[in-house]
């Protein structure tokens, strides 16, 4: 009894060491359970815009366009409410639907609190392009990982494994990949916006590069106030505008 009450003693100093460890523990599966959550809700907001367009469009609205409109509407009015940029709003919802669809059970364990939030984002990118079966292997494979490993070692891990389950030659599946290049404008508050480029990484990191060298170049001026990110974006902006 009395070794009992020693482990629960709170003017010890080790037993205050693992009580912390157990509460930081207990919050990190909560905040994985609550933001698998959020991920559902906005799932189950956006499949009510879809199905009940009238609710952001009157009636003389109803035409052939008004399914994607209240969409956006209900993705804009998710960005508000949950103060998260609309292209997020998007990729969360985008992320359950995959990770529902076609790793279920990494799924329950990520609203579970079992999967962390990072770990179950990697798989979602990850197994989009694979066959059923090889679908199949990638989530039995990941599931103890995806629980037990950091963010960057289990993307690591995810990445080689997703290379020896994929069928098709790299060269012919980022041909197919570099078919969805685009660019994507978003709007966001206080009169700014997104500009998003969906490109192949040799061109995205010759880019980066170019407008960085740019950037650090203007910066070199004596009167220059501007941080780098500043002007990597004015780079940016004067170059695209012409």
């Amino acid at each position: 009894m009395e070794e009992v009450q020693t482990l629960l003693d709170q003017r010890v100093a080790d037993v205050r060491l693992e009580f912390g460890i157990a509460r930081a523990e207990v919050a990190h599966a909560a905040i994985a359970r609550a933001q698998a959550e959020q991920m559902s809700a906005i799932v189950a907001t956006l499949r009510e815009a879809r199905e009940f367009p009238e609710l952001y469009v009157g009636p003389t609205q109803l035409g052939p366009s008004a399914v994607e409109f209240a969409e956006r509407a209900a993705i804009a009015d998710l960005a508000v409410r949950l103060n998260l940029a609309e292209s997020t709003v998007r990729a969360q919802a985008f992320e359950a639907d995959t990770l529902r669809t076609l790793t279920p059970t990494l799924w329950n364990s990520f609203r579970d609190g079992q999967v962390s939030a990072a770990n179950a984002s990697t798989v979602a990118s990850l197994c989009i392009g694979l066959t059923d079966a090889a679908c199949q292997s990638f989530e039995a494979e990941l599931l103890y990982p995806a629980a037990t490993l950091a963010p960057a070692r289990f993307r690591s891990m995810a990445r080689a494994l997703r290379e020896r389950l994929v069928a098709e030659p790299p060269a012919e599946r980022h041909e197919r990949a570099a078919e969805g290049r685009r660019v994507i404008l978003e709007p966001d508050v206080d009169g700014m916006a997104w500009l998003h480029a969906y490109l192949p990484a040799d061109a995205a990191q010759r880019a980066m590069l170019n407008v960085t060298r740019m950037a650090q170049k203007l910066a070199k001026a004596g009167d220059e106030t501007r941080t780098i990110a500043k002007l990597r974006a004015d780079v940016a902006a004067d170059l695209l505008a012409g």
